[in-house]
């Protein structure tokens, strides 16, 4: 993406589904993209990498809790879920963000994603 992603619905994958978003600007997760802060249910997976900032979005009641699964890189990351904001102490007792490594996608990576450019050079001492 040549730009800015913006997420407004969950991403899920099944069985040896493949998906990745490499973007040149930020990626911002929708308020609305969210769980209940007692679920760790996925609202996106995948593989994604920005050379911007991840945002997470702040909390909208109903959905605080932003859970990715798969692997995330990105310049910076922006943390903005607030549980307390529909229940007080559930900051205390739940994550607002939960990110869930997913080595399997390592596996299913695409052979464009695979190569690599090595040069080698002779350099006179």
């Amino acid at each position: 993406v040549n730009g800015n992603l913006n997420i407004k619905t969950p991403i899920t994958r099944t069985g040896t589904g493949f998906i990745a978003f490499v973007v040149k600007g930020n990626i911002t997760i929708d308020p609305s993209v969210g769980v209940d802060p007692t679920s760790t249910t996925p609202v996106v997976e995948g593989l994604y990498v920005s050379k911007g900032t991840f945002l997470t979005g702040s909390s909208v009641a109903g959905k605080e809790k932003f859970v990715g699964k798969g692997i995330f890189i990105a310049g910076n990351f922006s943390l903005e879920r607030n549980l307390d904001a529909l229940t007080p102490g559930n900051n205390a007792l739940y994550p607002s963000e939960l990110f869930i490594y997913d080595p399997q996608l390592l596996f299913l990576l695409p052979d464009a994603f695979r190569e690599t450019s090595v040069t080698w050079q002779e350099v006179a001492p």
